[in-house]
């Protein structure tokens, strides 16, 4: 499984987008309204391709997901995103 950041921009409140993400994985980690780090078998274009049939892509709504790695700079400290990492 690889790991993922998810964020999304949208114009109103929109609960569908933590439903689909929650069909990418079971290992999730929510860390504010619309962003997440989630470990999934899918790939990129497939994740996208699930959020964007939920947001209103024509009226500005975006996503954003970016693979992580361990190849990274800063030092969190607490553990919590070197723990989804593994």
């Amino acid at each position: 499984m690889k790991s993922f950041v998810i964020a999304c921009s949208v114009n109103e409140e929109n609960k569908e987008i933590s439903r689909v993400i929650s069909t990418c994985s079971p290992n999730i980690l929510k860390l504010h309204q619309y962003l997440w780090i989630v470990k999934s078998d899918l790939t990129p274009y497939e994740i996208v391709d699930r959020i964007n049939k939920v947001i209103d892509v024509p009226f500005g709504e975006k996503v954003f997901v970016c693979e992580l790695t361990n190849n990274f700079d800063a030092s969190v400290g607490t553990g919590l995103i070197e723990g989804i990492l593994r």
